[in-house]
């Protein structure tokens, strides 16, 4: 079996937007693992989704593929907003997946 205890994670964008993961522990066996973590404000937004696309494609160009898309609108005053959310999970798998995750809508800038 292999265990990871807690930890922190901090990952930040050439941009400075960061995040911080609060991971609290994760097992892992043959056909079974379980995770449980938080992230106490995740923040997107158009910006910050393109740039992390561009990073993602930057390193493996071969997921440069049209993907579809969705259009909402093409008004651009909403490219500036940004949402922050708080996440919390705490999963299990022997099987079937099972536990929970919540997500709380923290504002919008």
């Amino acid at each position: 079996m292999l265990q990871v205890g807690a930890t922190r994670l901090a990952l930040a964008l050439p941009s400075r937007n960061s995040v911080v993961l609060d991971h609290g522990r994760s097992q892992f066996s043959p056909g079974r693992w379980t995770t449980q973590g938080d992230i106490n404000r995740l923040t997107l937004s158009k910006r910050i989704i393109d740039e992390v696309t561009r990073m993602i494609v930057a390193a493996k160009p071969s997921l440069d593929t049209d993907r579809g898309r969705v259009i909402v609108d093409v008004d651009d005053r909403n490219d500036l907003v940004e949402m922050s959310y708080a996440l919390k999970w705490d999963f299990a798998f022997a099987g079937a997946l099972s536990g929970n995750a919540q997500m709380r809508h923290l504002g919008v800038t």
